[in-house]
């Protein structure tokens, strides 16, 4: 991959382009810190003139926007026509120096539908371009999705409709700017139930810029601007921003990892979705691992706190003084503006605008404006996708990207093929850019911002690296201490048979558990190729559980594990409790040491095993399952969706309630392939082995859905992963002795 990469580096710079050291702006109007993305400048052109896509197993369609992301080499793309595409699968952007010019588009402009637009490489430039995923896939997934890469910017974008987060970054040296991301899918397919959330914003040493754009109806995630791991994470400046209608919380910061982030100059503003207990604020630091700088905001409900922009900030005041910084991270300039110029400006130019909005954003600026509109559960609450008109492209006669018209006006060639890479005034900007960006290709103009500037603040920004990365493992030592110090109530913990040959968990004498054997046994784990719902990575296998083992029958309660930790801040309740997976084998050991027996999570192997109960059909129902049996979304718009009680529900053949449903259970593995053939008490792979996330994360497998997945997601062979760090539910597994 090294080589391939070295080698599209050296056509590159054949090509007549700037090295690094003078660099331009990816084009006028270009801000921020992926403003520096070359794009696919004196490449080869691309013109979409078919609005159809291909699967994985299907022919290459000429003329595609799959065909044109997919090639090699530096590359602009333009299209010919416009229109609506329904992609059959992922558009993967995985080759770097790629510009797509979605200004090019006639009629209507395009639109993407049912997958995400991902990019996993390096200098993308991506312009007016409109990504509105929708639920029809059923498929947790973004509408846009910067996995990894350097020096991208995506510039009047559109972005709507997704079940998972809207517009997401996990990169480094990138803006996002001019883009709407609004209207994330609220009670739609995701796995972990009521979602809508606008963006994830994650980076480990690099630099983000989040300018002049609108959220809009997002529940939640505003963005969330985080950081796993040690690094003290990316610098992530969040800038002129219009913050409209969330429904839970604005934008946010959590986990370990340290976020580092400028709020300046954003107007925000409450709508009929937002919370009462959120309405006030602008920003959640959700722990003492956030260092935010924080001015110029305008708050449209709180004018008293615009102020003092620290009061916009939703958190105690010892936490305030603790995350606040009195000056800025280092930062290039940008365009300053009062909060009424900023609203309108924002408001007036944010989106995919060229050829012309559609209808979508129309009705959210609208929304935006006049304090309308709400957080939508499916495209199908706001009419669905609009009609896009294909239009009439003008004449290239040369095929170069550039219209005959435009050729003849600035004395270029259009029999000429190659003219388009040519720079004719010398400005470091193709003939073609010229044309996409609306300049002359005659007259050189002076750049906005020079490369010198970006790398003097880049310079800056790391001198401060190192203090920051001894804060990090300063607070990550100091709560790891902290959770092995946890002391625990004085009481008396022991295990009891009953007569039926399960076992009662009792504390200072009171039963509070009870605890089901399992006998051993072989099953076959996983799913068939033709089961409705079925995922890849279940494949088929027989699996023998060869010790049996005893399994609680309810998952963990907020009041069960009140008692055990003294943890008060879980309710007195017998609802499912939900903690991160370090808590869960905390709370495990805790009970280990106060028994004398081993309590530990289940293996996923012995967690299907139970769930499955001796069945072979999807469910332990059988073909289908009903709300008796497991707490799920039915897709009823009647039903009131919300967790219930860890004892509510009838159980499976072996006693076993809420085995799939209500909420997500922790499990002893790490994410990994199955083994093929026959296993026996299989424990899943190593940590080194394991699969990691697109974002480098180690991940625990999760087992069973929760309240707000759909059917499917019931199915005794479902798998789930994420982050050890995240809350979730657990159930708890004592071996036999």
């Amino acid at each position: 991959k090294f080589i391939k990469y070295l080698l599209l580096v050296l056509v590159y710079v054949s090509c007549g382009q700037q090295a690094k050291d003078d660099r331009i702006p990816a084009f006028p109007g270009a801000e921020g810190f992926g403003a520096f993305a070359q794009g696919g400048r004196g490449g080869k052109v691309y013109i979409v003139t078919t609005l159809e896509d291909y699967d994985a197993d299907e022919p290459v369609i000429e003329g595609s926007l799959r065909q044109a992301v997919e090639a090699e080499g530096p590359r602009t793309i333009v299209f010919e026509k416009g229109g609506l595409i329904s992609l059959k699968r992922i558009l993967l952007i995985s080759n770097p120096f790629i510009t797509i010019a979605g200004q090019t588009a006639p009629g209507d402009g395009i639109c993407l539908k049912d997958f995400s637009l991902v990019i996993e490489t390096d200098e993308v430039i991506i312009r007016h371009i409109r990504s509105r995923l929708g639920e029809d896939q059923r498929q947790e997934l973004d509408a846009v999705s910067i996995n990894f890469g350097n020096n991208i910017i995506l510039d009047h974008c559109s972005a709507s409709w997704s079940t998972d987060e809207v517009l997401s970054s996990y990169s480094e040296m990138v803006t996002i700017q001019w883009c709407i991301i609004a209207e994330g899918l609220f009670h739609s397919f995701h796995p972990k139930g009521p979602h809508s959330m606008g963006s994830i914003i994650e980076g480990k040493t690099g630099a983000i810029s989040l300018l002049n754009n609108i959220y809009a109806h997002n529940n939640s995630r505003n963005p969330l601007i985080q950081n796993k791991g040690e690094e003290p994470g990316a610098v992530v400046e969040i800038r002129n921003n219009v913050i409209y209608d969330w429904g839970e919380l604005p934008g946010y910061t959590s986990n370990p990892g340290q976020a580092r982030i400028n709020y300046v100059n954003n107007y925000i503003k409450p709508g009929p979705s937002t919370s009462d207990r959120s309405r006030q604020y602008a920003f959640e630091p959700e722990n003492h691992y956030t260092n935010i700088y924080i001015a110029g905001n305008y708050h449209a409900e709180n004018q008293g706190d615009t102020a003092d922009n620290t009061r916009l900030l939703m958190a105690s005041d010892s936490l305030r003084k603790e995350v606040v910084l009195e000056v800025p991270y280092p930062t290039l300039p940008y365009q300053q503006m009062d909060a009424e110029t900023l609203f309108e400006t924002v408001l007036n130019h944010a989106g995919a605008t060229l050829p012309k909005r559609d209808a979508v954003d129309q009705r959210i600026v609208n929304d935006v404006r006049t304090g309308t509109g709400k957080i939508i559960n499916s495209q199908n609450d706001v009419g669905g996708w609009p009609t896009y008109a294909a239009g009439i492209s003008p004449l290239d006669t040369d095929r170069d990207g550039m219209p005959d018209e435009w050729e003849d006006e600035h004395g270029l060639d259009i029999a000429n093929g190659s003219d388009h890479a040519a720079d004719n005034d010398g400005d470091g900007y193709t003939n073609l850019e010229e044309w996409l960006n609306g300049t002359n290709p005659n007259n050189a103009d002076a750049h906005e911002l020079t490369y010198g500037e970006l790398t003097k603040v880049l310079a800056q920004k790391d001198a401060m690296y190192e203090q920051d990365v001894k804060i990090v493992k300063q607070r990550l030592q100091q709560e790891r201490e902290e959770r092995m110090n946890r002391k625990v109530p004085d009481y008396k913990a022991e295990v009891a048979g009953i007569p039926d040959g399960n076992m009662k968990l009792m504390v200072d004498g009171k039963p509070v558990l009870q605890l089901n054997h399992i006998e051993a046994g072989t099953f076959l784990m996983g799913s068939p190729v033709d089961e409705p719902g079925r995922e890849e990575w279940e494949l088929q296998h027989e699996v023998t559980i060869s010790k049996p083992y005893y399994l609680a029958t309810v998952e963990m309660s907020n009041s069960l594990l009140r008692l055990l930790t003294g943890m008060k801040n879980y309710g007195d309740n017998s609802l499912p409790a939900t903690v991160s997976w370090f808590d869960a084998e905390w709370i495990c050991e805790v009970l280990s040491s106060k028994t004398g027996h081993r309590f530990r999570l289940p293996t996923e192997a012995e967690w299907e095993y139970a769930c499955r109960a001796g069945t072979t059909t999807p469910y332990f129902t059988g073909h289908d399952i009903s709300l008796e049996y497991a707490n799920f979304k039915t897709g009823d718009p009647e039903q009131t969706i919300q967790l219930r009680p860890v004892d509510d529900g009838k159980p499976n053949p072996w006693g076993l309630i809420n085995m799939p449903g209500n909420q997500f259970e922790w499990c002893l593995d790490w994410k990994g392939n199955y083994e093929t053939g026959a296993v026996t008490d299989p424990r899943g792979p190593s940590q080194e082995n394991s699969l990691r996330s697109f974002d480098g994360l180690y991940r625990k497998i999760m087992r069973g859905g929760n309240y707000g997945s759909a059917k499917e997601l019931m199915r005794s062979a479902y798998r789930y992963d994420y982050s050890r760090d995240v809350k979730y539910g657990f159930r708890v597994l004592m071996e036999e002795n």
